[in-house]
């Protein structure tokens, strides 16, 4: 909440003070128009100017509602294997701009993993080693090589042909973090028999057939579990500490998790995979809501959600700016974008 409360500043701020509207332009990559508007002096209550700055309010105000909040010391950073073998398994090297980064504590999550132990604590280190090999190098992440399972490959099952990784080190979020399991499959089917053996002439054939079962006859069950995953976790986290039901919905959390990623071996393995009937979700958190037409009206199935939140948090926006900086009388511009 500390994150979001800051960012609702930030965003207040935006349109009142002309250094941060430049800021956030820049940052946004904003329309240049109303930039150069900006540096130029114009007075933030010209209608074109005053539009573009309420537009982009409304952007990050949608963002906000569906917890898309940012998170200061968070990078994505692109995954690699150690060149020099030094690391161990707990280790890893982040490269940033100006340098190494040393930190004992680093989250890393590789999106979209589902299970409570794809976030991994990792101590960011460095080795003299890699100066020779990286030389210049930035914005990277290197894990270890060591052991018999890919330490990466316990992240969501990921793996380094360009996978990027979410890391954090803000102290607020590492001190509050509790390390958990690791995913492990325990299904017992192997691989699609013959493939191994395919020679070349059947490997044009194997592939296109791959192509026509993914164009023509897609599976859903990555969608439909990931989906479900969301809203019933997000349920589950709004739970009461002694409420029954959270422990049905964390068994049905756990064989979403599985489905999943079952579902993400499955040209692998072969094994046809669906989600149960009794895992999908019915009710859906106000940032999923699903609408369907009633007659000649609108419903909207959620929980969670008295009415679309970001209507609310606009209004009331719209009422503290003009109370903290009124423009002047609003006209039809206005009318037009608050229809809008």
């Amino acid at each position: 909440m500390r994150f979001a409360e800051e960012e609702l500043e930030e965003i207040v701020t935006t349109v009142k003070n002309r250094a941060a509207a430049i800021s956030a332009m820049y940052s946004d990559m904003g329309d240049v128009c109303a930039l150069r508007m900006l540096l130029a002096n114009i007075p933030m209550d010209e209608p074109f100017l005053r539009k573009t700055l309420l537009d982009m309010t409304k952007s990050k105000l949608l963002d906000l509602s569906r917890g898309r909040v940012t998170i200061p010391d968070t990078y994505y950073f692109m995954g690699s294997a150690d060149p020099t073998g030094r690391l161990e398994r707990n280790q890893v090297v982040i490269l940033l701009e100006h340098g190494p980064l040393y930190c004992p504590k680093v989250l890393v999550y590789k999106s979209p993993g589902l299970h409570v132990g794809d976030v991994k604590v990792f101590e960011a280190t460095w080795h003299e080693d890699f100066k020779d090999i990286v030389g210049n190098g930035k914005y990277v992440i290197f894990f270890s090589v060591k052991g018999e399972r890919s330490v990466v490959d316990e992240i969501a099952n990921s793996d380094l042909d360009g996978d990027q990784y979410w890391c954090c080190w803000n102290s607020l979020i590492v001190k509050e973090f509790k390390p958990s399991d690791v995913w492990k499959n325990n299904d017992t089917v192997n691989k699609c028999p013959g493939n191994d053996e395919a020679c070349i002439k059947d490997f044009r054939t194997i592939h296109f057939e791959a192509f026509l079962r993914a164009r023509f006859k897609p599976s859903q069950t990555m969608g439909v579990a990931a989906n479900s995953w969301q809203a019933h976790m997000d349920k589950y986290l709004m739970l009461d500490g002694n409420d029954p039901e959270k422990a049905r919905l964390w068994h049905v959390i756990g064989q979403l998790v599985d489905t999943y990623y079952e579902a993400v071996d499955a040209d692998k393995t072969g094994k046809q995979v669906s989600v149960h009937d009794s895992c999908r979700a019915r009710e859906w958190p106000h940032y999923m809501e699903k609408e369907k037409e009633h007659g000649n009206k609108q419903m909207t199935n959620g929980f969670m959600n008295n009415g679309d939140i970001l209507p609310t948090c606009w209004k009331a926006f719209q009422r503290w700016t003009q109370a903290l900086c009124p423009f002047g009388k609003q006209g039809a511009h206005d009318a037009a974008l608050q229809d809008g």
